[in-house]
């Protein structure tokens, strides 16, 4: 093997739980990096963003281009993409009645704030997602941090198919 490829470390009882299923083992695998609790619900994941920003949460959903509007929903646009498998049309809808190209938008534009501040110094904005990210993580018990890598690393992938 050439490439550096990450290897899961299942225990006992994932390895007869998938001994009973009928997927692959690379299916399995999928399944238990991207399983996350169901109780994350869109509206506390506002609720954090919206907090973090310092707005609130009936003044961010109003159209208004405020940075601090704008940057609670796009991250609340992202937080709920990354942790939640609804789709990108019902994220817009319950966050911001936004249409589904407005979400993507913002995934779009959180990532490359993650991106950009990474190579030069921190940002405002970066503080605050990571504040966010920090309280998602002590409330819902995800490891935020992790998923915001894997996410960064598939998108990178998905470019570099292109």
């Amino acid at each position: 093997m050439t490439e550096n490829t990450d290897i899961p470390l299942f225990t006992k009882k994932d390895m007869i739980q998938f001994r009973t299923s009928k997927i692959t083992l690379y299916e399995y695998a999928e399944s238990k990096r991207r399983a996350i609790d169901k109780n994350i619900s869109l509206k506390g994941i506002y609720e954090i963003c919206c907090y973090a920003c310092g707005v609130k949460m009936l003044d961010a959903s109003i159209r208004n281009r405020k940075r601090e509007f704008v940057l609670a929903r796009q991250s609340a646009h992202y937080f709920s993409a990354l942790l939640t498998d609804r789709t990108v049309t019902n994220i817009g809808k319950a966050i911001g009645r936004k249409h589904y190209a407005t979400v993507l938008h913002s995934i779009k534009t959180i990532r490359n704030v993650l991106d950009v501040t990474e190579l030069g110094g921190r940002d405002e904005r970066q503080r605050i997602i990571e504040l966010i990210a920090g309280r998602l993580g002590a409330k819902y018990r995800v490891d935020i941090y992790e998923l915001m890598e894997q996410d960064r690393t598939d998108e990178k992938m998905r470019h570099m198919r292109w």
